[in-house]
C-alpha cells in the first residue's frame, strides 16, 4: 500500500488536441496542458476548457451526429475519469464516454465488499471496499482475472470525487448553455447525445 496522494482529473478526448488536424492554435494555447496518453489519444481536463474552445468542439461532434444515418448511434463525448497513485494510473478506455463518470459514484453508494464492474471502455476495472479502503483491480474483462492494482482511503477519494463532479456540473452547464443558444431546437437532442449519452 503506497503513501502516496491520490490525484483525481476528468478529461475529454478530442482529433483537436493532435497535431494532424492543423489547430496549431489549440496546440499552442493548451501545449502545457494536453495529457499525451498514447500515440492518438490525446486528452485536455475539463477545467482547462475555455469558452471558444467548447464552442468549437461541441460544434466538431455536432458534426459527426448530423453525419450519422443510424438514428440509434449515439456519438458522446469521449472523456473520464483518471485516477494516479504514485506511478500507477488509470484511465478510461477504448468506448470510455463522458457520461460513464456516473458509474465511479456507485462506489459510493453501493460499496460492494466483493469485486464489482466499473466500465470505463474496455478493458475495464473491478473494486471492492476493504475496511476504510478502495481496492481497485487490473485492467480486465474477465472477472477470474482479476487482480488487486492499487488501494487507497474511501474518504480521500469520496472528497475529491465530489469535488470532480462538481466541476462536471459546471462544465455540462457551459456545453448547455452553447447548445442551446446556438442550435434551440435542437439543443436537447445534441446535449442529450453528447453528454447523457441518451
Amino acid at each position: 500500500m503506497t503513501k502516496d496522494n491520490l490525484h483525481i482529473d476528468f478529461t475529454v478526448y478530442s482529433p483537436r488536441f493532435q497535431e494532424w488536424t492543423g489547430t496549431d492554435w489549440i496546440l499552442e494555447k493548451f501545449k502545457d496542458k494536453i495529457y499525451k496518453t498514447d500515440e492518438y489519444n490525446h486528452e485536455l481536463s475539463i477545467k482547462d476548457f475555455d469558452d471558444n474552445l467548447i464552442s468549437i468542439i461541441v460544434d466538431d461532434y455536432i458534426v459527426e451526429l448530423d453525419k450519422s444515418d443510424n438514428e440509434n448511434e449515439r456519438i458522446s463525448f469521449d472523456g473520464g475519469f483518471q485516477l494516479t497513485l504514485g506511478k500507477i494510473r488509470i484511465d478510461y478506455n477504448c468506448c470510455g464516454e463522458f457520461y460513464n463518470y456516473k458509474n465511479w459514484i456507485k462506489i459510493l453508494t453501493e460499496r460492494k465488499s466483493s469485486w464489482a464492474e466499473i466500465w470505463i471502455g474496455h478493458p475495464w476495472i473491478y473494486y471492492k471496499i476493504e475496511g476504510g479502503y478502495i481496492v481497485l483491480s487490473n485492467y480486465t474483462e474477465d472477472l477470474n482475472k482479476v487482480e488487486e492494482l492499487v488501494r487507497f482511503d474511501f474518504k480521500q477519494f469520496e472528497i475529491l470525487l465530489k469535488e470532480w463532479l462538481n466541476e462536471i456540473a459546471i462544465f455540462k452547464g457551459k456545453i448547455k448553455e452553447y447548445i442551446v443558444r446556438k442550435y434551440h431546437d435542437k439543443a436537447d437532442y445534441y446535449y442529450g447525445q453528447m453528454i447523457d449519452g441518451e
